[in-house]
């Protein structure tokens, strides 16, 4: 495997766990008042430019299934 596919590999897992973490603490993530317990992996990029990539697609892909829509995601 060379080194682009390992990077894109690990933007997906990252993506993956940032939304799932949130989705499974739903009931404090979502809401006036957020408090996701998957935002300990914002200090992700500080050793990789590329998890900014994959931060962003998770928080997306978490606020699609949170129910509050467009005001969320934007």
């Amino acid at each position: 495997m060379t080194n682009k596919s390992k990077k894109i590999a690990a933007v997906g897992l990252v993506a993956a766990s940032y939304a799932v973490i949130t989705i499974v603490f739903g009931a404090i993530s979502y809401g006036p008042v957020q408090f996701r317990i998957s935002e300990m992996l914002m200090f992700l990029p500080l050793f990789g430019t590329e998890y900014i990539l994959g931060l962003t697609m998770g928080c997306f892909i978490a606020n699609i299934a949170g129910g509050l829509g467009l005001v969320d995601m934007v």
